[in-house]
């Protein structure tokens, strides 16, 4: 019996170390520190002295006008064989060629007979973007000084029906002609891009030619020089 009782606790003891042995050691704690939340959004510190002052009025126009730069224009070129960079048929001083331009509404115009009057002969053609951008402004100068000039807006192509719609919905009311494939423009003008503009003189002379869009400043002053002027 005393065997037993001791076979008992020495089991006993045996099972009380390995249990000892086999729990498990608590992890170590790690303590993390964080900030502060804040209650509430820190109020500004003072402006120094030294900060400039802000303006008491404010001002919608720059103090300075920039100098002109080039603008990039977009041209349509219609006759290969002609280099635009150089000087058309027609120089200064020399006479118009009795040319007749027939209007899209059937009036006929023969040019070395328009005389008296400042003559814009204004070549152009559908597609050419700033062909459209001088529509306005030939008009409007047209409205102003119709009794001392004439425009004549010739399309270098045989759209004849576009052409009387454009004209339409622009506004436009100085006679329109069609110049099928530009025949006119490249036998008698040296025409390779559109737009250009013959300004010819009231005596029937050519003043000028301008390659490209044109726009109110320079025709102001080619029109001032030619003693077309507002009424004062």
């Amino acid at each position: 019996m005393r065997g037993m009782i001791l076979v008992i606790s020495t089991l006993l003891s045996v099972l009380i170390v390995a249990c000892n042995e086999n729990t498990p050691k608590s992890s170590p704690r790690v303590q993390l520190t964080l900030p502060p939340i804040a209650t509430s959004t820190p109020r500004p510190t003072q402006i120094p002295a030294t900060a400039s002052p802000l303006p008491t009025t404010v001002s919608w126009w720059p103090t300075a006008i920039p100098e002109a730069t080039q603008r990039a224009v977009s041209v349509s070129r219609i006759n290969d064989t002609v280099d635009p960079t150089q000087n058309l048929l027609l120089k200064e001083g020399e006479p118009v060629p009795p040319i007749v331009l027939t209007d899209i509404d059937g009036n006929r115009y023969q040019l070395d007979q328009l005389q008296g009057k400042v003559v814009i002969i204004n070549f152009w053609t559908v597609g050419c973007g700033s062909c459209f951008f001088e529509f306005p402004l030939l008009q409007a100068v047209y409205e102003k000084f119709g009794d001392d000039i004439l425009i004549l807006a010739v399309n270098v192509s045989d759209l004849a029906e576009e052409t009387r719609t454009l004209a339409t919905n622009l506004g436009v009311s100085y006679p329109m002609f069609v110049d099928p494939e530009g025949a006119i423009f490249i036998r008698y003008f040296g025409g390779a891009v559109v737009p250009t503009t013959y300004i010819i003189r009231p005596d029937g002379t050519v003043y000028n030619a301008y390659v490209g869009p044109i726009d109110r400043t320079l025709l102001d002053a080619i029109l001032t020089e030619l003693g077309i002027q507002e009424s004062s």
